[in-house]
């Protein structure tokens, strides 16, 4: 996405109203123009072509599950490290062998920002080891003796994970990303049928996610912002028509 240019959105309606005598419609106009500096961006949710290196971390690995066999029980987390929402449909899951699965599209949920995701091998929580998957891949394993795990677009690598065995220590533990690299899930930090990780929660490792959020209710009154970088305009001195929400977020 471009950030560079100063957007100025203009949406226009125009209404009729019944003259009390006769039929004739007296068209009105009524227009909302919303301006803001460059270092906002107006978007519903990025893409994967939108990312940019470390948007998205690995923050969790299961693989090798003690509850439940591996092939029901691996999963790994990531989280959202930007301020907008994420359509993670179409990033490529792989590794430095074969496995490789891209994410289908209409199968994935949006990603909120500052929320985690949990990836894995099995969508049953009767059968995985008792956790909640967000989305279930094939063609993708996580082995025991030390695996890759690869995130990336068509043109960037978003994140990766190389690990060893050393990093899990015996089987059912998870491990997880703290601010000096990878280390064992707290043993006490358990789930579903007895394993041990946080799979979609947030661990010991918690980035400073800084959104400013601007809405229109569905009554058309504009809620103000506390930013000066960012004015809304009214003209005519009628409401805006803009219905839904958006989102401003501050780029670093």
């Amino acid at each position: 996405m471009d950030y560079s240019l100063i957007i100025r959105i203009m949406i226009m309606r125009l209404s009729a109203l019944l003259l009390p005598h006769g039929n004739r419609f007296v068209p009105t106009l009524s227009a909302c123009l919303l301006c803001y500096s460059s270092s906002y961006s107006l978007s519903a949710y990025l893409t994967v072509d939108d990312l940019s290196v470390g948007d998205l971390l690995i923050t969790e690995v299961m693989a090798n599950p003690a509850a439940v066999s591996d092939d029901a029980g691996e999963w790994f987390e990531i989280i959202n490290t930007t301020n907008d929402e994420i359509d993670l449909n179409g990033l490529l899951l792989r590794d430095n062998g074969g496995d490789k699965h891209a994410v289908s599209r209409g199968m994935a949920p949006l990603l909120a920002a500052g929320a985690y995701f949990t990836f894995g091998r099995n969508g049953n929580a009767d059968s995985n080891g008792g956790y909640q998957t967000d989305y279930t891949y094939r063609a993708f394993s996580l082995a025991n003796n030390g695996d890759e795990i690869i995130l990336e677009t068509a043109t960037t690598i978003i994140d990766s994970l190389f690990y060893s065995t050393s990093i899990f220590g015996a089987a059912g533990h998870s491990a997880e990303l703290t601010v000096s690299g990878f280390s064992l899930t707290p043993s006490d930090w358990t789930y579903g049928s007895g394993d041990i990780g946080s799979p979609g929660a947030a661990g010991r490792y918690s980035p400073i996610i800084d959104t400013i959020d601007s809405s229109f209710d569905d009554d058309y009154q504009a809620v103000s912002v506390a930013e000066p970088a960012v004015s809304l305009l009214m003209l005519l001195g009628v409401s805006c028509l803009i219905a839904g929400r958006f989102k401003f977020n501050g780029l670093s």
